[in-house]
């Protein structure tokens, strides 16, 4: 018996192996790898003439973006976007971090004015957030613009391993804002890249 509860153990484990913990940026594109979904990190984020004060989009409009793609899960619809089969959402270490945006820095006027994000310092971020506890892979959505000249938002859409914070793939994408108000213009960057063929291209980039 303790033998029969052994190997079942060791069946668990490998089952668990497999389906959470991807290292390789065509595995977690796949179908069959479960993510924990993150939302939108601002928290290094640049606006260009956003039409608002940074003070605003730091208090309500940024949390009331993450908050729209909780609340209307079949329009921003990462199961169906990315083609997995479970996605949970855990925006807590992402407004946490935008909780502490400086609105100092925060506005910009011209795109010349914004510092591309670089891997070591998207690495950075991610170890900011409170993983220690989960497994698996997350999805994180790291904003570095939203340019309303240009109408345009650049994100770095990043997957990384939890608990150790790995980044496993991470991706300049572009999303195009569009909708009536603040919150809903910038939101939909999220529907545009979900329903265009970003995600369709990163598969075919990474599956070779």
């Amino acid at each position: 018996m303790k033998k029969i509860s052994r190997v079942l153990a060791v069946i668990a484990l490998l089952a668990i192996t497999f389906t959470g913990k991807a290292q390789t940026a065509n595995e977690v594109l796949s179908t069959d790898i479960p993510i924990t979904w993150f939302g939108f990190d601002f928290s290094h984020a640049k606006g260009i003439m956003l039409g608002t004060t940074p003070y605003e989009m730091k208090n309500n409009f940024i949390p009331a973006i993450n908050q729209l793609f909780l609340q209307e899960p079949q329009k921003f619809d990462i199961n169906k976007g990315f083609n997995k089969s479970k996605v949970t959402p855990d925006f807590s270490s992402v407004n946490k971090v935008n909780a502490n945006i400086n609105i100092d820095n925060f506005e910009v006027t011209t795109k010349e004015q914004v510092t591309p994000l670089t891997e070591g310092d998207i690495a950075e971020m991610v170890k900011q957030y409170s993983i220690s506890d989960k497994q698996g892979v997350g999805l994180v959505f790291i904003v570095e613009s939203l340019d309303k000249v240009s109408v345009e938002a650049t994100l770095h859409l990043t997957f990384f391993s939890m608990p150790d914070g790995k980044i496993i793939l991470s991706e300049k994408v572009y999303g195009k804002p569009g909708g009536f108000g603040i919150r809903n213009y910038w939101a939909n960057t999220l529907f545009s890249i979900l329903k265009g063929n970003t995600v369709k291209t990163l598969k075919a980039k990474y599956s070779k």
